[in-house]
């Protein structure tokens, strides 16, 4: 019997179908993670090459100019891309979005700066001019979601050079072979250039300039150790680098004149020139005021101490007229005084006061503490009647101005008295007031004879050597010369030599790295150097040492020895020049061949 299958194979076929596109939709679900998975992996790798190829141009653009990186805002919201629209890197604010195959990227960089610590390890310590920190963002979206990829990129200024300064044979005012703004040395001060060819030495003639505080006249004079004028400078005014009754002056290791200006109730202070740097006080009894200074005196650490007369107090200042400590009130008792005079400190940086109305010295720490006291009220040997002024001698001697005795008294360290000089009249070696004494590097002794209106010399033995001033107010002459202070004029400390300046020509700025000389250093001589910077060839010249402040040096252990130079100090100036001293020790002189600085754009 014949059976009619044909339903059943409709129905077989119709489920086969259905299987099969059930079979399809899977393959083809298979089929669209896998191509997903693709394009997420094209993706990454395409946001990879993204950060990687801006890593490459952040590093052509910082060594193209370092200004490019160094000068862009800093911090997370300050956003960045590298345009090349005008064919040259630039870099513009925001992101950079782009469409690559149908996909949408953004990528850009911020700068944050760099901290590096003594070990120059990158943390926490001194900013680093000449290190910054990039982080490279990429990003691309994919329907609602976002992948980040960050990178982080430490871009360092490079390109170093040098600048080499020698053959110093020609002098001062010589050719400097690599000096491109002018090729001359701006000054030289007791520097040899001929004993060795081509290298430099300390000329060791040791001879003086003093200073005179010429109380009514309203100035400073200066003259060498024979009396001969050189220069004055002053006024009477309140105005700066004017005075009112300049009482005494003080000079420190770079041959800065301090000047008590009594009247204006402040201190002043000088270049060797005479040329006004900075002023500070006023009247008062607080911390940094006066009432009439009348003394002063530096330290080995160019420490400032004042005799501040009508506070009866010493203070003590740095040498940018920072306030530092105080001591003394009025009273007989020890640290205390009655008007003091004048105060000198000794090679330790004891510091010795002169105690006017009370008769006596009195010997302290730098930090005030009271050491001995000598002295009482009389005519004797050792006896004071109002000491006016006090100095100590190369020895560790103490000379006494005994004014209202009109002599000269010399004691030991402890106030041991050892001789005496002086009686009241107009003859070599008498006195009218003496209200003055120093002693300078040979430990011959200077005395400003005031109502004699001159300047008298001695040996350490008070033997008279020479005299000069008369009553007036033309160069050389004096009305009541009060204060006076001594500095060599040879090279025991201020031998130097101002370089030529130096051009980069990098627009925006370089960086100075290190500097080392070459040449000879025995033992107990010393070469030191202070640089200054500008963005003009004009400055101005702010020499500055290894701390960043004046007072300062950048000593290397020897020749051939580099320094580094603190890069926040001369960090973006087109122009540099230096300034080397050359300290002798007896007859041993250092020698400098070349100087040499390590720089980088």
């Amino acid at each position: 019997m014949f059976k009619d299958n044909s339903g059943q194979a409709l129905i077989e076929a119709i489920i086969a179908l259905t299987i099969g596109a059930l079979m399809i939709s899977v393959a083809t679900g298979v089929l669209s993670v896998i191509l997903n998975s693709d394009e997420i992996s094209q993706d990454n790798q395409t946001v990879s090459l993204l950060a990687g190829a801006l890593a490459d141009n952040l590093n052509v653009f910082a060594e193209k100019n370092w200004h490019n990186i160094y000068d862009l805002n800093k911090g997370a919201d300050a956003k960045y891309f590298l345009a090349t629209s005008t064919g040259q890197l630039a870099a513009q604010s925001g992101n950079e979005n782009l469409n690559i195959n149908g996909a949408l990227f953004s990528r850009y960089f911020y700068i944050e700066n760099v901290e590096r610590d003594a070990g120059g390890n990158i943390g926490v310590g001194t900013n680093d001019p000449s290190t910054q920190k990039a982080t490279i963002v990429a990003e691309w979206r994919v329907r609602s979601s976002t992948t980040t990829l960050s990178t982080l990129l430490y871009l360092t200024r490079h390109a170093n050079q040098i600048f080499r300064q020698t053959d110093w044979f020609g002098g001062d005012g010589q050719d400097g072979p690599l000096a491109q703004i002018n090729s001359r040395f701006a000054s030289a001060s007791y520097i040899d250039f001929s004993t060795t060819q081509g290298s430099i030495v300390p000329v060791t003639n040791i001879a003086i300039n003093l200073y005179v505080a010429d109380r009514d006249n309203d100035r400073i004079q200066k003259f060498d150790g024979n009396g001969n004028f050189i220069l004055a400078w002053g006024s009477q005014g309140s105005g700066n680098g004017q005075f009112k009754k300049p009482q005494n002056v003080a000079i420190d290791s770079l041959n800065n004149i301090y000047v008590a200006d009594h009247d204006n109730d402040r201190i002043q202070k000088f270049s060797s020139s005479g040329n006004f740097l900075l002023k500070w006080g006023s009247l008062g009894t607080g911390d940094g005021q006066f009432k009439h200074p009348i003394g002063i005196a530096v330290d080995t650490l160019d420490n400032i101490y004042v005799a501040d007369l009508d506070n009866d107090r010493i203070q003590k200042f740095d040498s940018a007229g920072n306030f530092l400590l105080k001591w003394g009130s009025f009273g007989t008792t020890d640290g205390k005084f009655k008007k003091p005079q004048d105060v000198t400190t000794d090679s330790s940086n004891n510091v010795y006061a002169a105690d006017g109305d009370n008769d006596r010295i009195q010997k302290f720490s730098s930090s005030g503490n009271f050491l001995l006291k000598w002295g009482s009220q009389g005519s004797d040997d050792g006896e004071l009647k109002h000491p006016q002024d006090v100095t100590v001698d190369s020895l560790g001697n103490v000379y006494v101005a005994d004014r209202d005795n009109d002599r000269i008294q010399k004691f030991d360290s402890a106030g041991n008295f050892l001789l005496k000089w002086g009686s009241q009249g107009i003859g070599d070696g008498q006195f009218k007031k003496p209200y003055s004494v120093t002693a300078d590097n040979s430990d011959n002794i200077y005395v400003a004879d005031s109502d004699n209106d001159r300047i008298q010399k001695f040996d350490g033995n008070g033997n008279f050597l020479l005299k000069w001033g008369s009553q007036g107010s033309d160069d050389g002459q004096f009305v009541h010369p009060q204060g006076l202070e001594y500095v060599p004029a040879g090279c025991v400390s201020n031998c130097e030599l101002i370089s030529s300046i130096f051009d980069t020509g990098v627009s925006g700025g370089a960086v100075l790295n290190t500097i080392m000389w070459q040449g000879s250093q025995p033992a107990g001589t010393a070469v030191k150097f202070q640089l200054a910077s500008s963005n003009s060839s004009a400055g101005p010249w702010n020499y500055l040492g290894s701390d960043g402040t004046s007072s300062t040096y950048y000593v290397t252990a020897g020749p051939n020895v580099q320094a580094a130079i603190r890069a926040e100090d001369h960090n973006n100036k087109r122009y540099f020049r230096y300034k080397v001293i050359l300290e002798i020790s007896g007859l041993d002189l250092p020698r400098v061949d070349d100087v040499i600085i390590s720089w980088s754009r």
